[in-house]
């Protein structure tokens, strides 16, 4: 209950922070390609590779739905085979931070169970059956079982439980020490409590630790999705033709919101580069490019307008 508690916040700040890269790479994302798209603008790697990723979850976010689903049922026809159950008990004992807990609550609560049963009398094969089903996982349980075989066989308690090879070896020399004095009951209390208090220790690291994992696994998926964003300032380059006959020129009308209307001549094989990043969504930005002739005449030629702040 206490790792569950621990997850709740890491996992409701994760899901949120994933909503919000959704929709920004799903929703937002897109509509600036359109006008990368119309200017030929080469994108940085970042950016290119949130499209990228953008494209193959609209493409294919059915398959990838498919496959969380047959996960999430294999993972519950899993638990609910016994063969099955006892692999992913397996698998949660040799997780990293995560493993060392699940064995520590398995041992405190075998010792603590039968600490009881056998202070209350109650034999000891029947309750060792009893504190290994209350482990809570099934690698423990069938090690227990097996070990009780041998304790029906007078083999006694220590020596079957050693060569289960499941419990660390301080816990083999209490149940032994405890077995040989008489004092099982007592010995098995000490070391569930024992067993408790290290859990609680490793568990308060746990938890101190989750947070600032989870905010640096968070800053760095925002981050990769801010740098990204923000590598899309646009400036738009156009050269301009080599001078034919009867052409001295040409000039770049450029006008914000329709107002602080801005003339510029270029100079025939020449680049004109301008910062369109200040295009708003309500005017946006118009150009228009005129070519000048030798008689002062000009002529209109391409024409287009781009809204939108690109920056």
């Amino acid at each position: 209950r206490a790792v569950r508690s621990a997850m709740i916040y890491p996992a409701v700040l994760i899901s949120l922070t994933l909503v919000a890269v959704i929709v920004l790479s799903v929703f937002v994302l897109p509509r600036f390609q359109v006008f990368f798209d119309s200017l030929g603008v080469k994108l940085p790697v970042t950016t290119r590779a949130l499209l990228a990723t953008t494209h193959f979850v609209q493409n294919w976010w059915w398959v990838m739905a498919l496959f969380l689903l047959s996960g999430i049922a294999s993972l519950i026809w899993a638990r609910r085979n016994p063969i099955g159950r006892v692999k992913i008990d397996r698998f949660l004992l040799s997780v990293p931070v995560a493993g060392p807990l699940i064995k520590l609550v398995a041992l405190e609560r075998f010792c603590r169970v039968l600490s009881t049963l056998v202070r209350t009398h109650v034999h000891l094969p029947e309750a060792l059956e009893l504190a290994g089903n209350s482990t809570g996982n099934r690698v423990f349980e069938n090690a227990i079982f097996e070990a009780r075989k041998r304790v029906l066989q007078g083999e006694g308690l220590a020596t079957p439980l050693e060569a289960a090879n499941i419990f660390p070896s301080a816990a083999i020399q209490i149940f032994r020490i405890g077995e040989e004095s008489g004092q099982l009951g007592s010995q098995l209390q000490q070391a569930a409590s024992f067993y408790s208090d290290e859990l609680d220790h490793k568990l308060k690291n746990f938890t101190a630790l989750l947070e600032p994992a989870t905010l640096l696994v968070i800053g760095g998926g925002v981050g990769f999705v801010a740098i990204a964003h923000g590598d899309m300032g646009v400036t738009l380059h156009w050269k301009a033709p080599m001078a034919a006959e009867g052409i001295t020129g040409y000039t770049v009308s450029v006008s914000y919101d329709a107002k602080n209307f801005t003339e510029v001549a270029t100079v025939p094989g020449t680049q004109f580069s301008l910062d369109v990043s200040k295009a708003s969504d309500e005017g946006g930005t118009q150009f228009l490019i005129q070519t000048v002739y030798s008689d002062g005449t000009k002529v209109d030629g391409k024409k287009f307008s781009l809204k939108g702040n690109y920056k």
